[in-house]
């Protein structure tokens, strides 16, 4: 198979899950590719359908699953906040599977979530990335965003 195969796009499949969907009981099969896409960003971090419910039932959590036949090929989450006059998404997790990788579908991803974030209405998309995580800091230049100047405090609250 040669370089430029490897890079060719394939055809996606979008779907858009949220707790307002009604479906989370035919959602349990999604536990298992969700949690083997999210060991590639935490390996160790484990997906339960319980986990899986929590997520959906959250009323505003938009998860975007990108499918290449019956195969999960990449994921997102789009997360809406408010703000004194502003109306804006979180990006987490985003990936995708690596045997896809450099085939466009990251890319993809950010295009139909920026879609669904100004279909929402939102002025702004935010994300954070590993501070050592240069491929995806490239990456994400590439597709529209730039750094700001600001420092993020977490407090954990309980154990995770």
């Amino acid at each position: 198979m040669s370089a430029v195969s490897l890079r060719s796009e394939i055809s996606l499949r979008f779907e858009w899950l949220s707790g307002h969907d009604g479906v989370l009981e035919t959602r349990d099969p999604l536990a298992s590719p969700i949690g083997k896409l999210l060991e590639c960003l935490t390996p160790k971090r484990r997906v339960t359908v319980v986990g899986l419910w929590e997520l959906l039932a959250a009323r505003e959590t938009h998860l975007l699953l990108a499918w290449d036949g019956n195969q999960l090929a990449g994921m997102a989450t789009l997360i809406p906040f408010h703000r004194i006059g502003q109306r804006g998404g979180w990006i987490e997790d985003v990936v995708v599977d690596p045997k896809v990788r450099r085939r466009h579908v990251g890319r993809r991803l950010m295009e139909e979530l920026t879609r669904r974030a100004k279909e929402l209405q939102m002025s702004r998309l935010v994300l954070m990335s590993h501070a050592e995580n240069g491929i995806a800091h490239s990456f994400y230049a590439a597709q529209g965003f730039n750094t700001e100047r600001h420092v993020v405090f977490c407090k954990k609250l309980k154990k995770d």
